[in-house]
């Protein structure tokens, strides 16, 4: 029986024959990439898509079968992405420990290596093709783009963030 989870969401269309930003969740990534199946909710139902094509750097470009032309394509855009929780053989406890879900960082406190300043995150804002931590610090929200090589460590026990940042990011 299929076991839906939302794994990612779709931006938007790039090029002439539809293909699609995405972004997937790094705990399905390993996932996905194998099994080449991703799943929409449409007018109500699961339904299958099967990858042509992935081209992975820091976002995905993804081709998918019977989608041919940026006018389908669109149709499956501003989308959460599903994967079949059934097929996956990952202990779901074990998900909650790796903490790759950016979304569950919401409360934790980032310290910046470079400037020494640290925040709280209020809130993961996805934008194409990239996250931002909203963080608050001295009284003003700031977008701090996260990206992998500047995460140094993720602590679920100490609710903490440990990055190095490009110097000046709290100054903007």
């Amino acid at each position: 029986m299929i076991q839906l989870i939302e794994a990612g969401r779709t931006y938007k269309v790039y090029g002439l024959k539809g293909a699609l930003w995405i972004y997937i969740a790094k705990k399905f990534q390993a996932f996905v990439k194998k099994n080449k199946v991703i799943f929409f909710n449409v007018e109500g139902n699961p339904v299958p898509f099967f990858i042509e094509k992935i081209s992975v750097d820091d976002n995905w470009l993804v081709q998918l079968k019977d989608v041919e032309n940026p006018e389908t394509a669109a149709l499956l855009t501003n989308q959460s992405i599903y994967v079949d929780q059934s097929r996956m053989k990952m202990d779901p406890g074990k998900m909650d420990e790796e903490m790759d879900d950016e979304e569950s960082w919401i409360g934790f406190t980032l310290f910046d290596k470079t400037s020494g300043h640290s925040g709280i995150i209020n809130a993961i804002e996805e934008f194409p093709q990239q996250l931002m931590a909203v963080v608050s610090f001295k009284d003003k929200e700031h977008y701090i783009l996260l990206r992998e090589e500047w995460i140094q460590h993720v602590d679920a026990n100490s609710k903490t963030i440990h990055m190095e940042l490009p110097e000046g990011m709290f100054d903007l």
